[in-house]
C-alpha cells in the first residue's frame, strides 16, 4: 500500500476545479483530535478553510482526490523559496512573472514596479494584501524598503503590522510614523549586512 504524502506549510495544492491553494498548518481538532489541514486560497479574497487531513489527501472511504500537489516543474509557478506564494500567500503572480523574467535573480526595482499593484480606474486605494504580499514576495531587503517607501500614503495601522509581525519586529510604538521608522530602519540593517555579505 503506497503511503500518502502529507502536506507541510508553504507547499501548494490545486484544486480538480483549478483553484490554487497554499498549506498553512497541520492542526488537531480542539475535541476530537482528528488532524485538520489548514490552507489559504491563493486568489479572490483569499481565504482560510480547514479540512480534514484524510479527505484533503485522499484517504476518505471514496478515495477521491480533489487537491493534486503543484509540481515544480509547473511552469505556471515558480516554486523558488525566495518567492513562496502565489498572488498572495503563497507566491504572487507579479512575482512569479518577475522571477521569470529575471531568471530568479535580483532585478532593479524598476523592472518591477508594473507588477506591483496599481490604483484601479475609479481611484480607489490599491488592493492591500497585494502589496503586502508583493513585499514580502521580493528577494532582497533592498527590495522591499524601496516598495515601502514608494507605498508609503498605502501603508495603514494593519499592514505595517502585518509588515512587522512578518519581519518579526517588536513593536513598542502605536504612532504609525514610528511603526514606518521601525520598519524601515529594520530593512536598511539587513539591506546593509546583505550588501557587505556579497563582498
Amino acid at each position: 500500500m503506497n503511503k500518502k504524502h502529507i502536506p507541510v506549510p508553504g507547499e501548494r495544492y490545486r484544486h480538480f476545479k483549478g483553484g490554487l491553494y497554499q498549506i498553512v498548518t497541520i492542526a488537531k481538532h480542539s475535541e476530537t483530535l482528528e488532524p485538520l489541514v489548514v490552507y489559504q486560497a491563493l486568489y479572490g479574497d483569499y481565504c482560510c478553510y480547514a479540512r480534514p487531513l484524510d479527505m484533503f489527501i485522499g484517504n476518505n472511504e471514496y478515495g477521491n482526490k480533489r487537491f493534486e500537489p503543484v509540481r515544480d516543474e509547473d511552469k505556471s509557478y515558480d516554486k523558488d523559496e525566495s518567492c513562496s506564494s502565489d498572488k498572495s500567500c503563497g507566491e504572487n503572480e507579479s512575482c512569479s512573472k518577475y522571477k521569470s523574467r529575471c531568471g530568479g535573480a535580483s532585478c532593479d526595482i524598476e523592472d518591477l514596479q508594473s507588477e506591483l499593484p496599481q490604483s484601479d480606474s475609479t481611484g480607489n486605494n490599491i488592493n492591500k494584501t497585494e502589496l503586502l504580499f508583493s513585499i514580502l514576495d521580493c528577494k532582497s531587503s533592498k527590495e522591499k524598503l524601496e516598495i515601502i517607501l514608494r507605498y508609503r500614503s498605502e501603508l495603514d495601522s494593519k499592514l505595517m503590522g502585518d509588515l512587522a509581525a512578518a519581519f518579526d519586529i517588536a513593536i513598542d510604538v502605536k504612532n504609525d510614523d514610528e511603526i514606518f521608522g521601525q520598519i524601515v530602519q529594520y530593512l536598511e540593517t539587513r539591506a546593509r549586512f546583505e550588501t557587505d555579505r556579497l563582498r
